[in-house]
């Protein structure tokens, strides 16, 4: 699956569904009421509810004529729409997630991050759609819902191995040049088993 593709699909789908001049306004504040199923044990995330919502159904014809989808891409898909729709604001400038999410509280410390340690490792643990999708409004209400839509949207779409590995890269900092500091070793996400 191309990636590139993937983060442009979202980030204009995104464009559409906030943008003011369109009747998106209905969508939006059913996408961002969705969650799990009721009455269904154990919890599924809502693939019928996000049905009945037309800018879903928009996205849903979009994705559904890609190659090679994941078995379960309606799921995956649904949680990608319902975060999406919590972002208030495209943050063009930053292209990951994670790093944002990695970033310091405090300048100079490398030690707080603006998403916990120990929350963001369940963050990479997390494989269940209904799990991922409050973790994930988890985090995009911690970046005050500004995120980078493309990256944010492409993740939660791919949410597997490659993208978590991904992810905890960029939130360690394994990714920057040799002057920016990363975690100490004992604080790796792989120390502690995660990956």
């Amino acid at each position: 699956m191309n990636h590139d593709m993937l983060r442009d699909l979202f980030a204009d789908w995104w464009s559409k569904l906030t943008d003011i001049k369109n009747d998106g306004k209905a969508s939006l504040a059913a996408l961002r009421r969705l969650g799990a199923a009721e009455a269904v044990f154990p919890p599924e995330i809502d693939v019928v509810g996000a049905i009945a919502i037309s800018a879903y159904r928009v996205l849903h014809r979009r994705v559904r004529s890609l190659p090679n989808l994941p078995n379960d891409w309606e799921s995956q898909l649904v949680v990608t729409a319902v975060v999406l729709a919590h972002v208030r604001e495209d943050d063009t400038k930053n292209k990951s997630v994670a790093a944002l999410l990695g970033a310091s509280r405090i300048e100079g410390d490398d030690t707080t991050h603006l998403m916990a340690e120990t929350r963001f490792r369940c963050l990479l643990r997390t494989t269940d759609p209904v799990e991922l999708c409050d973790q994930a409004r988890r985090a995009v209400a911690l970046l005050g819902r500004k995120a980078p839509v493309g990256d944010l949207g492409e993740s939660l779409f791919s949410w597997d191995t490659r993208t978590r590995r991904k992810w905890a890269i960029s939130y360690w900092k394994l990714d920057a040049g040799p002057g920016v500091a990363a975690a100490p070793a004992s604080e790796s996400p792989s120390a502690n088993g995660v990956l």
